[in-house]
């Protein structure tokens, strides 16, 4: 799973305010949110029908990883999340 962060490290994402050590939860959604974005950007390329459901899966997976291991840092990466899932849902009107 990787070498453990280093202790000046801005964030700690091996840990949870709200559960403590999630690292392998967190290694695990990080994956899932990584393949789900990747599967719906090759959908949008080929032009599949059924890419906003993966974008969106995705990028609520990217925010449940994100506000499980909560720091400001992550601010802008949920604004991004937020701006995929707005375009994502407006393309099924």
């Amino acid at each position: 799973m990787g070498p453990p962060p280093s202790g000046d490290a801005p964030m700690q994402t091996a840990r949870s305010w709200l559960l403590g050590d999630v690292r392998p939860l967190a290694v695990g959604l990080a994956i899932g949110a990584a393949v789900l974005l990747t599967g719906g950007g090759i959908a949008v390329l080929t032009g599949a029908g059924w890419w906003p459901w993966l974008v969106i899966a995705g990028s609520a997976v990217s925010v449940l990883l994100m506000a499980l291991t909560f720091t400001p840092w992550w601010l802008f990466g949920l604004a991004i999340d937020a701006a995929l899932i707005v375009w994502a849902v407006r393309t099924l009107d």
